[in-house]
C-alpha cells in the first residue's frame, strides 16, 4: 500500500454557532511523527475525533490509510492508534541503555517499509 498515512482536506465541523474546525488541510507520510498543538479550542481534539472516525465533518475529507473513516471503519481500528495527551510513559520505563525505548516500540509495530531498512535494525 502507497501513499499517505493520513490526508486531510479543508476539514470543517460546527456546533451550532460555534465553528470548531475551520478549513484545517494536512498530509502525514508514512513513518512520520505527527502532532496537532494549539490553545484550548481550537479544534485539536474535534479534528483528531474526525480523522479517526468518531465524529463526521461538515464538510472536508480525510483519508485514513487511503479508506475513509467515517462512518467508523472497522478495518481501520486494529491500524491506528492516537495519543491525545502527554504520557509519561518513557519517562517511567526502565531504560536499559540509549535508544531502547525507540528499539522496543518498532519491534511492536514493526519498522516502516522504506528502500533502506538498515537504520531500522535493532
Amino acid at each position: 500500500m502507497s501513499g499517505p498515512a493520513i490526508e486531510v482536506d479543508d476539514l470543517h465541523k460546527r456546533y451550532g454557532d460555534l465553528q470548531a474546525v475551520a478549513g484545517v488541510s494536512f498530509t502525514v507520510e508514512r513513518g512520520e511523527f505527527f502532532g496537532i498543538l494549539g490553545p484550548n479550542g481550537a479544534g485539536k481534539t474535534t479534528t483528531l475525533e474526525m480523522v479517526e472516525g468518531l465524529r463526521e465533518p461538515d464538510s472536508g475529507s480525510v483519508r485514513l490509510l487511503g479508506e475513509s473513516p467515517w462512518p467508523r471503519n472497522p478495518r481501520l481500528l486494529p491500524r491506528m492508534g492516537v495519543q491525545a495527551q502527554a504520557s509519561a510513559f518513557f519517562e517511567k520505563a526502565q531504560r536499559p541503555r540509549a535508544g531502547a525505548d525507540v528499539r522496543c516500540a518498532v519491534r511492536r509495530a514493526g519498522p516502516p517499509r522504506r528502500r533502506d531498512a538498515r537504520a531500522w535494525s535493532a
